[in-house]
Parts: C-alpha cells; sequence; structure tokens
C-alpha cells in the first residue's frame, strides 16, 4: 500500500503531538517512540526524514546532548498548533486505509476546497500575501534572526502558490496558507492587513469557510 508524502508528513507531525501530550515521560523523545505509533503503515527511516522535513519547517525541534549522542525530537510552538488542526492518529490511519480500500467516503483532510478566483476578495487575499511576503523580506530586527526569516519567506512563497490553484484540500488550506500567514504574524508581533478591508487572517479565514460551505468535492 503506498501513502503520499502529505499524508505520511501529516501522520507524522500528529504521531509526534500525541507521543509529547499524552505518552512521553520526557519533554525530547527518540524518533522511535513516534515510530511506534504509526509503524503499521511507514517505516522507521522514513519517520526520520519526515521529522527532518518537519525541523526544517519548524514545526519540530531536534536535540542533541553532543555529537555522538542519539537525536531526541519535540514539537515547537508552531507544530502544537499545526497539531491541533489535524485528527487524531487513529482516525487519521482509519482515513487512509479505508481510501486505499476504495471508499467511497472521502476523508475530510483530503475534501476539496475549491477557490473561486472570479471571486472579489481572492484578488485582494493574492495582494495581501503578496504584501506580506515584502514585509518579511523588509524586516530589520524585532528579534527575527536570519534563518528564520528565510524559513517565514518560504512559508509564505508556498502558500501563495498554494493560493494560485484552483483546488486545495481542507488541511493544505488551513495548514499551508493560515499556518505560514499566522507564523509570520507570531513571529513579527504584528497583523498584515489588506489594502482595503478586513486584516489578511480574518479574509482568508472568512474565504476558506464561504468555500467549505460551498465548494467541497
Amino acid at each position: 500500500m503506498k501513502i503520499s508524502f502529505q499524508d505520511a508528513r501529516q501522520l507524522v507531525l500528529t504521531a509526534t503531538y500525541e507521543n509529547l501530550v499524552y505518552h512521553a515521560e520526557y519533554e525530547t523523545f527518540r524518533s522511535e517512540d513516534i515510530h511506534a505509533h504509526v509503524k503499521d503503515l511507514i517505516g522507521a527511516g522514513y519517520v526520520q526524514r519526515l521529522l527532518r522535513v518537519l525541523a526544517d519547517e519548524n514545526f519540530v525541534l531536534i536535540d542533541q546532548y553532543d555529537e555522538h549522542s542519539a537525536l531526541n525530537y519535540t514539537l515547537s510552538d508552531e507544530g502544537l498548533r499545526a497539531s491541533e488542526e489535524l485528527p487524531s492518529v487513529e482516525d487519521f490511519k482509519s482515513s487512509i486505509l479505508k481510501s486505499h480500500r476504495d471508499s467511497r467516503e472521502v476523508p475530510a483532510v483530503d475534501r476539496l476546497v475549491t477557490l473561486d478566483h472570479n471571486q472579489p476578495d481572492y484578488d485582494d487575499i493574492a495582494e495581501g500575501l503578496e504584501n506580506a511576503i515584502e514585509t518579511v523580506k523588509n524586516v530589520q530586527t524585532n528579534g527575527v534572526g536570519a534563518d528564520q526569516k528565510n524559513s517565514l519567506i518560504a512559508g509564505l512563497e508556498a502558500a501563495r502558490s498554494l493560493w494560485n490553484a484552483f483546488e486545495l484540500n481542507q488541511t493544505q488550506f488551513k495548514i499551508g496558507i493560515i499556518m505560514a500567514v499566522e507564523r509570520a504574524e507570531v513571529a513579527l508581533k504584528t497583523s498584515f492587513s489588506l489594502v482595503k478591508g478586513p486584516l489578511l487572517m480574518e479574509a482568508l479565514k472568512a474565504f476558506y469557510h464561504a468555500a467549505k460551505q460551498g465548494g467541497i468535492s
């Protein structure tokens, strides 16, 4: 059975969250502890790779006592917030298994949200994302280091690319776009605005809820 990269990534993120919240004796833990929750779907080596991906996205923190010791992992604050948007590990695994049994029911995380490019607020949000990227690029201080700044820019540019699509699944919208904007706002201690109308985050959430009501397939 094949599992998509996006599903595997979200599954490992959720497993890391549940291990931290419900099972771990300490704040950091080994990749083997995370793999134990998902071993029926993905291998230990793939879990390690996905943890590195999540670390690059600032959802996971990697801790190592010295160069000879094993790596330990935990969730960042951004990772905790993102994990709260995802279903449980067991629900996620059930959805994946059902989809591979040709179930006619589409898992909630895979249901599509249609982005209507003809909506007036679509262009306003697109412009707001562009302005947010430029704002982060122009940040000089505000406690944001070079590595974090580059990560925030990459996240917002990925969100802009997703916004250019015509359909996204719900998790892509919530984590790929909304969470990317929220991460940047938290880091800069600011709120991005549209040229006219509401704040960017308010506009995104309103667009998402309207699309979810009328545009899910």
